[in-house]
């Protein structure tokens, strides 16, 4: 017996992503909205003028190039449901996701306590970069044209 509580593998992964990209974007929008109202904490010549942003970028590149390269494709037969369920897949791609999520919030702390332009411009690059790995084109059928 199947039980209802149970969500599909498939809509687990989107469900998880969404709150990802959702919680990032208001992370951004949260700070922008207090970094606004008030004096910046720390000078920002103190962290070396975005040690914290050349971090994030690195944190991105290595997401982009080393993680995402071991993302295999969902082969043609294959549903999303079982591509989804395999412990490989889900294990790479939630490393994926963290690795840009921690880019973000990396940046986003910078940005919050210094006010710098790098650190923010740093941390929306890492929401786009985020709202691009979403799973249908991890699975591949962005380049394929499949739904």
């Amino acid at each position: 017996m199947v039980n209802p509580r149970v969500q599909p593998p498939a809509l687990a992964i989107r469900i998880l992503h969404g709150s990802l990209l959702t919680g990032a974007s208001l992370a951004c929008a949260v700070l922008a909205f207090i970094r606004h109202q008030t004096q910046p904490w720390l000078d920002p010549a103190i962290l070396a003028g975005g040690i914290p942003a050349v971090l994030a970028v690195g944190l991105l590149v290595v997401a982009l190039t080393v993680v995402r390269s071991q993302i295999v494709p969902r082969a043609y037969p294959q549903t999303a449901d079982v591509y989804w369920s395999g412990p490989q897949t889900r294990g790479r791609v939630v490393l994926f996701w963290a690795m840009i999520d921690g880019a973000i919030l990396l940046s986003l702390v910078a940005y919050f306590l210094t006010g710098g332009r790098v650190p923010a411009v740093t941390g929306v690059l890492g929401v786009l970069v985020l709202a691009w790995g979403r799973p249908a084109v991890l699975e591949g059928d962005e380049a394929a044209g499949t739904p």
